[in-house]
């Protein structure tokens, strides 16, 4: 059998073509016409040759040897440069399927392509129609002259040389497990999101998120089986607990909480959409950014069911006076080569060091690059769908620091343009990606990002111990270890030391737990083993004090309240239900937390000192003493303009000792760890009990 001649000819630079031959020739053709190459190097199976001429981006570029071998040019690294990027940025807001009844206009953005087709199918049959180069370089357009609701599409392009067969990238809806990109007609997916019921909010540290995700918000058919794991599960009211507690979204307006944040819920890979049930995923594997994720859905085959439920969960929410915060996974794909970017436009859309090796700092083999114009376009775009079409109130971004400041930056500003009380925060960890260090949206270049804001690890691990497998059995403050006062003090004060992250309070998201790692209760079992159930409720409960009271922005894993377990799994990300479901009958049994939950946010609405977040400002007001066994004790002075009170004081208690305060006038005790004191009880000699927590206040006096 013959063996196939190793010919290739590549473009990284624009007045280069590199030759792979398998042989040695000192000419070549280009376009029909000579050209001498210079001999480069010898790998293992071809050699490598140059040839210098200044090329065309609109050109194509046939290579010949001298025995009438042909092969076409492929643009490799070309792609990165400012050139390409110039030459081909298209700034028009016009890309993918415009719909209207008597036409729709498809346009693709394939600066590699040099043929391309479109392929729909309705009412069962299929068509193939030829592509066209629009007047801008890159874009290929087509327009079909009849009605295309409910088609199924495909673009068919030849990439270097190579056929693709791909989804519209800004296809905004599909069919099941994202098979073809369908076309929508957006009248019929119209729903009112009520967001005239939300109050006015324009302070990030007035925010109490609490994370969800929509799958285990209602696997325990307690919401109903007709809502199984899908968005209609929030739209479900007057639903109760045997004891007559609330559930679902009833219960998470009984909290006050005012954003909910969803896990991922755009279209990801790895839970068949027809068999919801046979398997299970978080949704950090991304198929297609631009729509939304079947499983969810009621019927995930109807590429409207999707849109209109989706919307239907925002407005009962909205109703609820929630907002919605968006997981978004914009930092790296499920497919590498085989995502929908990178099969158009290879390369280009991830983050490629000089020998094409693959930036990992998301640690799924395959970073995405924000730093490219359209790269950072397509993000934008996207970001900006999901905040005009949805109404979504804010992003939590997922491994934020794997993209550029500028990108952030510009989500954040456009997405506040069109929505007022927009937020955005992420996951601020310094990955090891090919992004030089100071153009990263990380933690170390937070004074870059203001006001957008990050996860505190600091917080977390300060308050109760290290996350990690291997370490769940070190403490912190809150469950024990003292020693970690003044660092307790440190991220109550919004973590604005100059040793720690934040010139200001607002950048700052505290948290003990997430969907990530174990969750408080586990944590406990394993850290506070020697305590018993009384004790370990006491330090959860004052955990939960920790985050509502802290200056910052406040963050709750849901169920955290009631104890949540998820059977020691810290990474459960592709678990079965029985481990990440939420139990709701949990709701029964720790329904004293729950109530002490939904005090500690009323409190922390009731008194504006919890918002205060400029250095200027906290260090006027934030007072604190280490007393003996390290309790600390935190104290607001000078709060006559901001609440209408003298003081406010906090004491922390994390051993198993009694102490005794005294202070200088009575103080109205206000909170324990167990919720708001709803008698008026007014001491100035108090108790501090072993594993508590307790607010008082100073009130004015009045004028005799």
């Amino acid at each position: 059998m013959q063996q196939t001649i190793i010919f290739q000819a590549y473009q990284d630079q624009k007045d280069t073509i590199l030759i792979h031959y398998q042989g040695m020739s000192s000419t070549f053709y280009v376009n029909q016409k000579i050209y001498f190459a210079n001999f480069i190097k010898k790998e293992q199976n071809y050699n490598v040759f140059s040839i210098h001429l200044l090329l065309d981006f609109s050109t194509t570029y046939v290579i010949e040897d001298m025995q009438c071998r042909k092969t076409t040019l492929k643009r490799r690294a070309i792609v990165k440069s400012k050139a390409f990027d110039d030459y081909y940025f298209y700034p028009q807001n016009d890309l993918g399927a415009t719909y209207s009844k008597q036409k729709t206009t498809f346009k693709v953005w394939a600066p590699l392509a040099n043929e391309g087709y479109l392929k729909y199918i309705i009412q069962d049959k299929t068509f193939i129609e030829p592509l066209k180069m629009s007047s801008h370089p890159g874009v290929f357009e087509i327009t079909i002259e009849k009605d295309l609701q409910m088609a199924l599409y495909h673009y068919l392009l030849k990439v270097n040389d190579q056929w693709v067969e791909v989804n519209d990238p800004y296809g905004y809806s599909c069919n099941a497990n994202s098979a073809y990109s369908a076309i929508i007609n957006q009248e019929k997916v119209a729903v009112d999101t009520k967001d005239a019921c939300l109050t006015p909010f324009n302070d990030m540290t007035k925010a109490i998120i609490y994370e969800a995700n929509v799958r285990d918000f209602s696997s325990d058919n307690s919401l109903g089986k007709e809502v199984n794991n899908t968005f209609l599960a929030f739209c479900k009211e007057n639903l109760k607990t045997a004891n007559q507690h609330p559930i679902g979204l009833d219960y998470l307006s009984f909290l006050g909480i005012t954003h909910l944040q969803l896990m991922p819920i755009l279209d990801f890979v790895t839970v068949d959409e027809i068999d919801k049930k046979k398997t299970y995923n978080w949704g950090y594997d991304p198929a297609n950014y631009s729509c939304l994720e079947g499983s969810y859905s009621s019927h995930p085959q109807d590429p409207y069911c999707r849109i209109i439920e989706a919307k239907m969960m925002i407005q009962a929410l909205h109703q609820r006076n929630i907002r919605v915060v968006l997981d978004i996974v914009f930092n790296h794909f499920f497919y590498t080569y085989e995502n929908i970017l990178n099969q158009i436009t290879p390369y280009y859309f991830l983050q490629v060091d000089e020998q094409f090796n693959l930036s990992n700092g998301s640690f799924c083999g395959n970073d995405y690059d924000s730093n490219t114009k359209m790269g950072r376009k397509y993000l934008v775009d996207m970001a900006l769908r999901y905040v005009k079409d949805y109404h979504i109130d804010g992003f939590r971004m997922d491994l934020m620091g794997i993209l550029d400041i500028d990108t952030i930056q510009s989500i954040y500003k456009e997405c506040k343009a069109i929505n007022p009380s927009f937020i955005l925060y992420g996951e601020g960890w310094n990955m090891p990606t090919f992004l030089k260090e100071n153009k990263r949206a990380t933690l170390l270049n937070a004074d870059q990002l203001y006001p957008i804001a990050f996860f505190n690890d600091y917080f977390r691990e300060i308050v109760k111990g290290k996350s990690f497998d291997r370490a769940l059995k070190e403490k912190g403050y809150i469950n024990g270890n003292v020693n970690l006062a003044e660092a307790m003090v440190q991220v109550m004060k919004g973590s604005i030391e100059k040793e720690n992250y934040f010139n200001d309070a607002r950048q700052s998201i505290n948290y003990i737990e997430c969907h990530d790692n174990a969750t408080l209760h586990d944590k406990l079992e394993i850290s506070n083993e020697e305590c018993d159930a009384t004790t370990k409720n006491n330090i959860l409960l004052m955990a939960l004090c920790s985050v509502l009271f802290s200056l910052g922005v406040p963050f709750l894993h849901m169920g955290c309240e009631f104890h949540r377990s998820k059977k020691g799994n810290t990474n459960s990300y592709n678990l079965d239900d029985a481990i990440n479901a939420i139990d709701w009958h949990l709701v029964d049994t720790y329904f004293e937390n729950c109530l002490a939950l939904k005090g500690f946010i009323k409190i922390r609405k009731k008194y504006n000192v919890f918002s205060l977040h400029t250095k200027e400002e906290i260090e006027k007001h934030f007072h604190y003493q280490i007393l003996e066994h390290q309790i600390v004790k935190i104290f607001y002075k000078d709060l006559q303009e901001i609440d209408g009170i003298d003081e406010l004081v906090m004491f922390i208690n994390p051993t198993m000792y009694t102490s005794h305060y005294a202070f200088y006038q009575y103080f109205k005790f206000i909170c324990s760890e167990h919720g708001p004191i709803r008698d008026e009880v007014y001491s100035s000699n108090i108790v501090i009990n072993p594993y508590s927590f307790s607010m008082y206040i100073k009130e004015i006096e009045k004028k005799k």
